[in-house]
């Protein structure tokens, strides 16, 4: 028996609900299109809240002093049902439109952003009332999306995430300097996004920086799955050597579509594909407006594989510079490292 199934039965002895509620409310979460969290999660969330550590540990103190103890964490979760609701549904579905949590390269950034809710709204009531467009929603992107990208999952940094949250519970910025100077001098990992973790995470890098597509990741009537990577310039282009299929085989040559596109167009060019010049291929000029980011078909950049993609790479730059304040960098570094567009 692990540790959360001993902590839930011993939370019971209290309140015989306590998890059957918990997984109501993740069913509930996940039936309505959004993604969800497991109850062990949830069970985590609220430990850190109570006892301010991720570790769970299911020992209490005894007689009056163990019940009103795990009397805290009923209470507990009582509170973040809403805020929880609000990341889960307003943040990640509505705002960042990801709707399954396999997106997400890791769970950590998610458990502390709970957390960072969870004081908000003790203090000031529904992240509703925040301005969605404004500075502090800005700040959250930069923190949750670079925390994805740069491995920031020890539950060491969830610890140190949740006492700057609540030493900052009544202060109307979101901490990010703060969350990110303890990552930078006792964290030692970067706080700025290197070209090779953006390339890495590829699933990840496309939703951010394409926030409208939504993946559904169920099969269709051609049990097709949408969406599905397609390399633009395909990797086994009639003609290409071992040399051109390195360099089409990153993130910058990708698109997410659905699976009857991806299989229809195969390993064609694409810009034959598109101007529907290869015969019996209906999806081809219709499906080019699934494609985002791309130059249009009069340019010359479709018979320049390599300039395709510098092109694409330089949009996907300016975009996460845009819409999260995020510059990619050449190399990972703790302080400022040599931009990607810097020559």
């Amino acid at each position: 028996m692990s540790n959360a199934d001993l902590l839930f039965s011993r939370i019971k002895e209290i309140s015989p609900r306590f998890e059957s509620d918990i997984i109501d409310f993740t069913k509930k979460l996940s039936e309505g299109d959004n993604p969800s969290i497991s109850a062990y999660d949830i069970l985590q969330v609220i430990n850190i809240i109570v006892k301010g550590r991720t570790k769970i540990d299911p020992e209490f103190s005894k007689g009056n002093k163990g019940k009103e103890e795990r009397k805290s964490f009923v209470q507990c979760w009582e509170d973040l049902k809403i805020p929880l609701n609000e990341v889960m549904t307003r943040y990640l579905s509505s705002h960042l439109n990801i709707n399954r949590i396999q997106i997400m390269p890791r769970k950590i950034p998610l458990l502390a952003l709970i957390v960072h809710m969870y004081y908000l709204y003790k203090e000031r009531g529904n992240y509703v009332n925040q301005e969605r467009n404004g500075n502090w929603l800005k700040r959250v992107d930069k923190f949750f999306i670079t925390a994805e990208f740069n491995d920031w999952s020890l539950q060491s940094y969830s610890d140190a995430f949740a006492r700057i949250f609540l030493d900052n519970k009544d202060k109307k910025d979101f901490p990010l300097e703060a969350l990110f100077e303890w990552v930078k001098n006792k964290g030692n990992r970067f706080v700025d996004i290197s070209e090779k973790t953006f390339c890495d995470y590829r699933w990840f890098a496309l939703k951010i920086v394409m926030p409208d597509i939504r993946y559904t990741f169920r099969s269709d009537m051609t049990k097709r799955f949408n969406p599905e990577l397609d390399h633009i310039f395909p990797v086994h282009l009639i003609g290409t050597d071992e040399d051109y299929r390195k360099i089409v085989d990153v993130v910058w040559n990708m698109q997410p579509v659905k699976g009857d596109i991806n299989i229809d167009k195969s390993n064609y060019h694409p810009y034959d594909y598109f101007m529907g010049n290869i015969p019996e291929h209906e999806y081809g000029k219709d499906s080019f407006k699934e494609y985002k980011e791309v130059p249009t078909l009069d340019s010359q950049l479709w018979k320049d594989y390599k300039g395709f993609i510098d092109y694409r790479k330089t949009r996907f730059i300016e975009l996460m510079k845009q819409l999260y304040d995020i510059t990619i960098y050449k190399t990972g570094v703790k302080t400022q490292g040599e931009s990607v567009l810097e020559e």
